[in-house]
């Protein structure tokens, strides 16, 4: 004898749950509308991103790790092994106090404008333009400096890859400049050509990004040459000259400056893209 299977109770509670999650992303939907026309600001963009990839996308603009290895001879010369580690550790509350501040601003107006935005809502009345206007441009000279000494020091490791896979390879200037260029190229297909994939590539990329640094802090660790205590934390160097210690400290901590505040042009990108969440 045949059965039959009522599921019209089965599709009623999907079709349920479809209206609810509907009716959840079109609340959240209104409610991020409101809070853009409450900053002034008309929503035009399409929101990819989310929580994980563009905790990716900070990490991996920061790059933190990666240019703490490139930069570290410029404090190891110019302060010593001692210098390298406080100045880490100057530079880095520096750098916490500074986006602290930074993410308090770009909670209370998650915007694509970013710091001239912020300048102009903050700003008194008689000076907002101007001064939102300075902000703006120091912010694209920043960008502009950041994305050129980041694509030269790409072109330069490149290079360096080179040289270990190849002895007889004689490096040239005019090399890494098209190296540079063409690390340019590759980002702007990436953000163009590519743009929609991106946020899926930030998160695949992450977990990249943490593995290899586990894979190259560990080896470093255990396979290198252990000094004592007292030459990490106590020997100061000043390879460069300078007419004291505490100013050979501070000009090396410009290499520490520039992994963590160096790049924080790009760093403030996760700000600007926070409307995209």
């Amino acid at each position: 004898m045949a059965q039959f299977v009522d599921t019209s109770s089965q599709d009623g509670l999907e079709l349920d749950g479809a209206r609810q999650v509907s009716r959840r992303l079109k609340e959240r939907e209104d409610s991020d509308t409101a809070a853009l026309r409450q900053a002034g600001k008309t929503p035009v963009l399409k929101r990819n991103f989310n929580l994980l990839s563009m905790f990716g996308f900070s990490c991996l603009v920061l790059g933190t790790w990666q240019g703490s290895f490139i930069t570290f001879g410029i404090g190891l010369m110019n302060g010593g092994p001692a210098g390298l580690v406080y100045g880490f550790l100057f530079v880095w509350a520096g750098t916490l106090a500074t986006f602290i501040s930074l993410a308090e601003l770009a909670s209370m107006s998650p915007t694509a404008g970013g710091q001239y935005h912020w300048v102009s809502i903050l700003a008194p009345q008689y000076c907002q333009k101007l001064f939102s206007y300075i902000t703006g441009w120091l912010t694209v000279a920043g960008w502009q400096a950041a994305i050129a000494s980041s694509a030269y020091l790409q072109g330069v490791l490149i290079q360096n890859f080179i040289q270990v896979v190849r002895s007889d390879y004689e490096p040239k200037l005019w090399h890494g400049t098209l190296l540079c260029y063409a690390v340019l190229l590759v980002c702007i297909f990436v953000n163009t050509v590519a743009g929609t994939k991106l946020p899926r590539t930030e998160s695949v990329l992450l977990v990249v990004y943490l593995v290899s640094f586990v894979g190259v802090l560990v080896p470093l660790v255990y396979l290198a040459p252990h000094g004592s205590a007292r030459d990490v934390f106590a020997t100061f160097l000043n390879g460069g000259g300078w007419s004291s210690q505490g100013l050979s400290f501070f000009v090396g901590i410009s290499g520490n400056a520039y992994a963590f505040l160096g790049k924080t042009p790009c760093a403030d990108k996760s700000m600007h893209l926070a409307d995209w969440v």
